[in-house]
């Protein structure tokens, strides 16, 4: 077009851009002590984790994949944010800890969240 807009359709984009421009708004301490362990959790699991909801369950409603993963860095995002009011400098090893804690418990209720109850029965297995 002539004022130089690219579209492009958001499942050929994939979620990866979404996530780091995500992790940049996250506190300094958490992208300098928990970027790699989050780039590294989320690559390892979430596209087989929506593959898995895809290929082996049924949504109730059905939702974008790229909603879903939206849905994991909000609910990352909060605890991220309530453990640094209760503490504004955690300590790293205890970060960490939380942190895969929080990617566990925000998988279930987002990648996971739009399936039937037969489906999280078999999500909850493969996760």
């Amino acid at each position: 077009s002539r004022c130089g807009m690219i579209y492009m359709e958001p499942g050929s984009l994939g979620w990866r851009p979404l996530f780091n421009s995500w992790l940049s708004t996250q506190p300094q301490k958490v992208q300098d002590t928990c970027g790699k362990l989050l780039t590294g959790l989320f690559d390892w699991v979430v596209d087989k984790c929506l593959r898995f909801v895809t290929k082996f369950t049924k949504e109730v409603v059905t939702t974008p994949p790229i909603n879903r993963v939206q849905s994991l860095m909000k609910i990352i995002g909060i605890f991220i944010a309530s453990t640094f009011e209760e503490d504004d400098n955690p300590d790293e090893k205890v970060l960490k800890t939380w942190i895969q804690c929080f990617f566990m418990f925000g998988c279930a209720w987002s990648l996971g969240a739009s399936i039937n109850g037969d489906g999280r029965d078999k999500f909850n297995e493969h996760l």
